[in-house]
């Protein structure tokens, strides 16, 4: 099933795992399958966080 699954089952697993929680969801939450799929679709932990809802984005601030 892991593999079939889309960002979208992704990003609902995580919004699932973290109202579980009640906190951010960590890697270890997750298998490491889970947490390679949703790595391959979003790059960093944090980032996926982000994608997910879950963490705000960090600004980046431009010193021109």
């Amino acid at each position: 099933m892991l593999n079939k699954m889309s960002k979208e089952d992704c990003l609902e697993l995580m919004r699932l795992k973290a109202s579980a929680v009640n906190n951010l969801p960590r890697k270890s939450d997750f298998t490491e399958l889970e947490v390679s799929r949703i790595k391959s679709y979003f790059g960093p932990w944090p980032r996926a966080l982000e994608v997910a809802g879950l963490k705000t984005p960090k600004q980046v601030i431009n010193h021109e």
